[in-house]
């Protein structure tokens, strides 16, 4: 008989329906069968276009083995959801974010994942139907340490968050109940990411309740849709936090003297920039590692314009994407293109 290598094994087990893995596996040969009982090779499983019936079968015999779990392209359904309460008991990673829109991620859901108490990261789809009492269940979730729920317009308070000790990620983009007192509470956590962008109900008053406290594990902060003055960025985020690395800003309010502020956040690498006032001198970012510019005027020739800046910081990488400042000016296109550190994209 023909033996393979169980790398081999594990590809070929990988395209045949779940419910038939082990029916079909130990009728091969002891090699193959091992390979799809094998605990270490099941730990990160990605689940894409598979029907409910063969995800329930997948989750009944290899449930136990499972540390991450990633779904997509499928629908979840209410006893998909019973299977992984029941049979993955040592889960920690659980991603949902690209399942259909008619899955089952409702309140139900959330009352029974919150019995997953090993989560230690919920990635949950877009516009979900969660409302305040499902999401007050997930807050049980004491070992949560990333939570992404985008897009919910159901949740009327988000408060109970602060209960989640361990939380270190967390992305509530888009969710319009987000408002200043949700900062207020949350402010004691010891987050290292937060992304709270296009949260309208949050106002500066809520960025400056956030930063009431101290946050030195914080590292990356997104909040596009809020606008910055320099006076938020000088006396608020770079004195409470002091080791921020990544940031991305998204307001027309956004001018010359908020990107010269952004100089007092010095351990700052990276900046997105997406939709702001024109930028007339690249040299406030010499400092930076990264650069991304979206839709953004900016000067391109002159003494501070993106080419002489590219030129004599070669080490600093720009990403321009849909930026009209170029357009189809051939000649600034083509001396952009010629500058091996910028990339230019188009959507």
């Amino acid at each position: 008989m023909l033996e393979l290598a169980e790398v081999v094994i594990m590809n070929i087990l990988s395209h045949i329906a779940p419910k038939e893995v082990l029916s079909s596996a130990q009728f091969v040969s002891t090699a193959w069968y091992e390979a799809a009982n094998n605990a270490y090779h099941w730990r990160d499983v990605k689940i894409s276009t598979l029907d409910n019936k063969s995800i329930n079968g997948f989750l009944w015999t290899h449930g136990k083995h499972l540390s991450s779990l990633t779904i997509q392209k499928t629908r979840l359904s209410r006893k998909a959801t019973y299977n992984i309460m029941h049979k993955c008991k040592t889960l920690l990673h659980l991603d949902l974010k690209k399942v259909y829109t008619c899955s089952m991620v409702d309140d139900r859901f959330c009352f029974l994942v919150s019995k997953l108490k090993t989560l230690k990261s919920l990635i949950l789809p877009t516009f979900t139907t969660i409302q305040t009492q499902g999401f007050n269940h997930l807050c049980k979730l004491v070992n949560l340490e990333t939570l992404d729920l985008k897009r919910n317009s159901t949740i009327q308070n988000f408060t109970h968050l602060s209960r989640l000790k361990k939380l270190k990620d967390v992305d509530l983009s888009g969710c319009r109940n987000v408002d200043d007192a949700f900062c207020s509470h949350i402010s004691k956590l010891k987050l290292e990411r937060i992304v709270l962008s296009y949260c309208f109900s949050m106002t500066l008053q809520g960025i400056r309740m956030f930063f009431s406290i101290k946050h030195p594990k914080l590292r990356h902060l997104v909040l596009n849709g809020i606008n910055y003055t320099s006076d938020i960025i000088e006396n608020c985020i770079a004195k409470k936090a002091m080791n921020i690395e990544t940031i991305s800003m998204n307001s027309l309010i956004i001018d010359q003297n908020v990107y010269m502020s952004l100089k007092q956040l010095k351990k700052l690498r990276s900046i997105t920039i997406i939709g702001c006032s024109k930028i007339k001198d690249f040299r406030i970012f010499k400092h930076l590692e990264n650069i991304c510019i979206c839709r953004t005027i900016f000067d391109v020739l002159g003494s501070h314009g993106l080419v002489a800046f590219a030129a004599r910081h070669k080490h600093i990488r720009i990403y321009l994407f849909d930026n009209y400042a170029i357009g189809n000016r051939q000649e600034l296109f083509t001396r952009v293109k010629k500058l091996n550190n910028v990339t230019v994209q188009y959507s």
